[in-house]
C-alpha cells in the first residue's frame, strides 16, 4: 500500500467542511460516503417508521381508566 497518511477528523469537523461545500458537489460526496462500510446504529426517530405497527386499534375514543395506563404503574 502506498503511504498512506491517517488523520484523526472529528464527524464534527467532516459535518462542517460539507456545509460549506457548494451544493453542485453534495451528490457527488453523497455517493462517495457510501462507498465506505457504515456503522450498525439504531436509525434516529425521525426515520423509524410505525406505519403497520398497530396490530389493533378497537375503540379509540372510549375513555382509558387511571389503572389502564401502563406507564403509572
Amino acid at each position: 500500500m502506498a503511504n498512506m497518511i491517517m488523520m484523526n477528523i472529528s464527524k464534527m469537523q467532516l459535518k462542517q467542511t460539507i456545509d460549506q461545500l457548494d451544493n453542485n458537489y453534495l451528490e457527488l460526496v453523497y455517493k462517495i460516503l457510501q462507498q465506505f462500510p457504515q456503522s450498525a446504529q439504531e436509525p434516529p426517530l425521525e426515520e423509524i417508521s410505525l406505519q403497520g405497527s398497530v396490530l389493533r386499534y378497537a375503540n379509540p375514543t372510549e375513555p382509558v381508566a387511571m389503572n389502564e395506563w401502563d406507564v403509572l404503574q
